[in-house]
């Protein structure tokens, strides 16, 4: 039961009228939240985690931002990272599905 919210190219004030949305149905059905790439909108709609891309915020920074009892996850694209185990998993994107949707695939 997790949801990992990919933040799309919609406005800000979208994005985070759906992360609430989803946030309130995270907590009626008990599933986990991640918000991708977007620090602000995860601390905005407390988030259960955020997940970070190579040009995204460091991870240390966004420790501080975040409770430390958050998930912090890293979407690996064939890169190396330094701070790899600063990170609870790593995970990738499979190939996009027939009806649009990506999925990802935890990797450790």
């Amino acid at each position: 039961k997790i949801i990992h919210f990919y933040i799309n190219e919609l406005s800000d004030n979208d994005n985070l009228n759906i992360a609430f949305k989803l946030r309130q149905l995270c907590s009626i059905y008990e599933a986990i939240l991640i918000i991708n790439s977007r620090l602000d909108i995860a601390k905005i709609v407390n988030a259960d985690g955020i997940c970070l891309k190579k040009d995204d915020i460091n991870i240390k920074y966004a420790k501080n931002i975040l409770d430390k009892d958050k998930f912090f996850s890293y979407l690996i694209d064939n890169d190396n990272i330094e701070d790899i185990n600063e990170f609870d998993y790593i995970c990738s994107f499979d190939n996009l599905s027939d009806i649009g949707y990506k999925f990802i695939k935890l990797v450790r």
